[in-house]
C-alpha cells in the first residue's frame, strides 16, 4: 500500500467508527415473554392435573390458548430484536476496537476475529424468529442465555483489551443449563427475571466501554475483584430447598407442579455433576447417594403437602401396585428390579443421565409422600420408615453408581460402576419382594 493510500484508509475507517451509535436496550419487550410464560405454565397445570389422572378434557381453556399465543408472538419479537442487536453491536464495536487498537496491529486483528467467533455462536435473528415461532416460544430460554454468554464473553474482551482489567464475571457454558433449570423450577417466573439481567447486562457494557464513543473508554486503575460463583454443591441443595418449598404450596394448592420441578432439578443435579467430575470417583458415589437421600425426602415432603392432588393422580397406579402382592417371590423381584433397572439404565447418558433419574427418584417420593396422611390416619408408620429399609437403602444408593458413571464414563474401569450397581438393584430387588410378601 502506498504511503498516499494509507491515509485515505485511516480516515475512512475514522469516518465509519465515528457513524456507529451504541444505544441502550429497553427491558420490557423482553421482559414479556417471562410474564407470558409463567401465566402460560401456571393456567396449564390445571389441564395437566386432569391428563395425568386420564381425565382427560375436550376443551381447551381460552386462557392457555391467550398465554400460548402471547409467548409465542412476544418470545418472537423479542428474540428477532435482542439477536439483531447483539449481533450489529458485535460488528460496530469489533471495528471500533480495531480503531483503537490502531489497526493493522496483531493485537487489532485478533479482536476482531475472535467478535467474528462470538457473532457465530448464536443464531441469526431469522433463525431465532423461526426457532421462537416453531417451538411456541419454549426455546426463549436456551436463546436468552446464549446471548448473555456472548455479550458476557465479548465484554471481559473488551475490559481487558482497553480498560487494561476484567469487570464481568465469566458465564460458564454450563450456567445455560443452570439457567433452563431454574425456569422450570419457578414455573417460568425466573424468565422474567433472566430476560431482565440479559437487557442490564448489555446496557452496562455500554456505559462501561462506549459510553465516550468516538473516544476510547479511560484506563482503569484501581483494583477490581470480580466474584466467580464457587461451590456447585451448596448451590443445589440451596434450589432443592426453595423448589421445595414452592411447589410444596403450589401441591397444596392443587396444582401438580412437581413434574416440571423434576425436570429442572435434573438438569441442576447434571450441573453440580459437570462442575464436579475433577474429583474422585468414591467421593461423587457419596455427593450423589447424599443428593438422591435428599431429593426423594424433599419430594416426599412435596407428597404431603398437596396428598388430595397427588393421590388421585396416583390411583391408577396404587391399584396395580396391590396387585403385585398375588405374585411370587420369584416374580415380584424379577418385575422390581426390570422397574427398577429401566430408571437406572436410562440415567447412564452422559451428562443428562441426572434427568431421567430425578424423575424416576422424585416420583418414587411422591408417591409415598401423597400415601403418608392416609396411612398415617390408620396407624400405620410405614412411609416414615421406608428410607431406612435394607431395600431402600440398597436401590437408593445402587442408584449413585449410574448417575456417576454419567460423568465419568471416559474413565479406566467405569464399567464396573454399572456392573455393582446391576448387582446392588438385584438385591435389593430380592430384598424388597421378600418384604412385601412378609409384611
Amino acid at each position: 500500500m502506498s504511503s498516499e493510500a494509507q491515509p485515505q484508509v485511516t480516515d475512512d475507517l475514522e469516518s465509519l467508527v465515528k457513524s456507529f451509535k451504541f444505544d441502550r436496550v429497553s427491558p420490557f419487550i423482553h421482559v414479556l415473554p417471562g410474564l407470558f410464560f409463567t401465566g402460560l405454565v401456571l393456567s396449564a397445570l390445571p389441564m395437566m392435573m386432569e391428563a395425568l389422572s386420564f381425565n382427560l378434557s375436550l376443551f381447551i381453556s381460552s386462557m392457555v390458548s391467550s398465554f400460548l399465543l402471547a409467548t409465542m408472538l412476544s418470545s418472537s419479537v423479542s428474540t428477532y430484536i435482542l439477536l439483531d442487536k447483539v449481533i450489529s453491536h458485535l460488528y460496530a464495536s469489533g471495528v471500533t476496537t480495531y480503531y483503537f487498537l490502531k489497526g493493522g496491529s496483531f493485537n487489532a486483528s485478533l479482536h476482531y476475529l475472535r467478535n467474528r467467533l462470538l457473532k457465530a455462536r448464536i443464531p441469526s435473528p431469522a433463525t431465532g424468529l423461526i426457532l421462537s415461532v416453531v417451538t411456541a416460544g419454549l426455546s426463549y430460554p436456551i436463546i436468552i442465555s446464549l446471548v448473555e454468554k456472548t455479550v458476557r464473553d465479548h465484554m471481559i474482551e473488551e475490559e481487558e483489551v482497553l480498560l487494561g482489567k476484567k469487570i464481568t464475571p465469566y458465564f460458564y457454558t454450563e450456567r445455560i443449563i443452570v439457567e433452563i433449570a431454574l425456569v422450570f423450577l419457578t414455573l417460568g417466573a425466573y424468565l422474567i427475571y433472566q430476560s431482565f439481567r440479559v437487557v442490564k447486562t448489555y446496557n452496562t457494557h455500554i456505559e462501561k466501554i462506549h459510553s465516550t464513543h468516538p473516544n476510547p473508554p479511560p484506563k482503569i486503575e484501581y483494583d477490581v475483584t470480580v466474584y466467580e460463583p464457587a461451590r456447585p454443591l451448596m448451590f443445589f441443595i440451596g434450589i432443592l430447598l426453595i423448589s421445595t418449598s414452592l411447589h410444596a404450596v403450589v401441591g397444596y394448592l392443587g396444582l401438580p407442579s412437581i413434574f416440571l420441578m423434576n425436570f429442572g432439578v435434573g438438569l441442576a443435579w447434571g450441573f453440580t455433576n459437570q462442575r464436579l467430575r475433577e474429583v474422585g470417583t468414591s467421593r461423587m458415589l457419596l455427593i450423589n447417594a447424599g443428593l438422591i437421600y435428599l431429593m426423594i425426602m424433599f419430594s416426599m415432603i412435596i407428597g404431603i403437602a398437596g396428598y388430595r392432588t397427588y393421590s388421585v393422580i396416583f390411583e391408577r397406579n396404587l391399584q396395580e401396585i396391590s396387585t403385585y402382592r398375588d405374585l411370587s417371590i420369584i416374580h415380584l423381584a424379577g418385575l422390581i428390579f426390570l422397574n427398577n433397572m429401566g430408571i437406572a439404565l436410562a440415567s447412564i447418558t452422559p451428562y443428562m443421565g441426572t434427568i431421567p433419574m430425578s424423575i424416576g427418584v422424585n416420583n418414587a417420593g411422591l408417591l409415598i409422600g401423597a400415601l403418608t396422611p392416609e396411612r398415617l390416619s390408620m396407624g400405620d408408620y410405614t412411609p416414615l420408615l421406608i428410607f431406612i429399609y435394607p431395600h431402600a437403602i440398597l436401590e437408593l444408593v445402587s442408584y449413585s453408581f449410574f448417575v456417576t458413571f454419567a460423568f465419568t464414563w471416559r474413565r479406566a474401569k467405569s464399567w464396573i460402576l454399572i456392573v455393582t450397581g446391576l448387582l446392588l438393584l438385584a438385591i435389593a430387588a430380592l430384598v424388597e419382594a421378600l418384604t412385601i410378601k412378609i409384611v
